[in-house]
């Protein structure tokens, strides 16, 4: 995992931001403001006595144990630092200047700005067999893909079967939904999107669909277009189609 940003590299430096953190804690009514428990501050200001204590040991006159403990210490101090940072410094009622005391960069609360997306998908099916069809989605050649517009992928689809078709999937009956969910098209090969009406939402880029033993030999009709968190789709792709088997 990542090291945040804010973190320091090493124990000096570790220790130089725990000393600031409990001179400005300290500072005026600024626990209070800041709202930090009176018993996680107190354990600041020991591991910081504890760590100096020990730092200003000539190294020849520790022992294993000595040693041993200074590195411990260093990580609780690290782990209680990062729960005084997550309880008390990710939000008001701090300030700009607050921010610069503590040594931390200010939180950015602007909303992100998501756009429509307008790359188009490309989504590639290939039949892994077991009634099994496997979906790689990626962004049409040329397009302009944005992570963050190109949030999911909402997939349409349906079922159109193949051969003598049953009483159950009659073209009276059409649109009636498989045991998978998927919508069956008796009346004839769909022409658009619109004539898809089974919908599913993904934010994998391989996925798989398994279908029924009812399905087999028949067509899958699929198209996709990106979709960002708010729920607005971009263009979408052309019809696609694959064999159940």
């Amino acid at each position: 995992m990542a090291r945040p940003s804010w973190e320091p590299t090493n124990r000096a430096s570790w220790w130089r931001m725990c000393d600031d953190w409990c001179k400005n804690i300290e500072l005026s009514d600024n626990k209070i403001r800041w709202r930090v428990p009176e018993d996680m501050f107190a354990r600041l200001r020991l591991l910081r006595d504890e760590i100096i204590h020990i730092e200003t040991t000539p190294t020849n006159y520790r022992t294993k144990n000595i040693v041993k403990k200074l590195s411990d210490l260093y990580e609780e101090l690290g782990r209680l630092m990062r729960n005084i940072k997550r309880m008390c410094f990710m939000s008001p009622p701090l300030t700009s200047a607050d921010y610069i005391m503590l040594g931390l960069k200010e939180p950015d609360r602007s909303p992100t700005d998501v756009r429509v997306p307008r790359a188009v998908p490309t989504v590639e099916s290939f039949n892994a067999g077991g009634l099994r069809l496997k979906f790689v989605v990626r962004p049409e050649s040329g397009s302009q893909y944005d992570k963050k517009s190109c949030y999911g992928i909402k997939l349409k689809g349906c079922i159109v079967p193949r051969g003598k078709v049953s009483g159950k999937y009659s073209v009276a009956q059409a649109s009636l939904p498989s045991r998978s969910g998927i919508i069956y098209k008796t009346d004839g090969d769909p022409e658009g999107i619109g004539d898809l009406h089974w919908t599913m939402f993904t934010r994998k880029k391989r996925f798989d669909l398994i279908f029924d033993t009812e399905d087999r030999a028949g067509l899958f009709y699929y198209g996709a277009c990106y979709e960002n968190a708010k729920g607005e789709c971009g263009p979408w792709s052309s019809l696609s189609e694959a064999v159940i088997a």
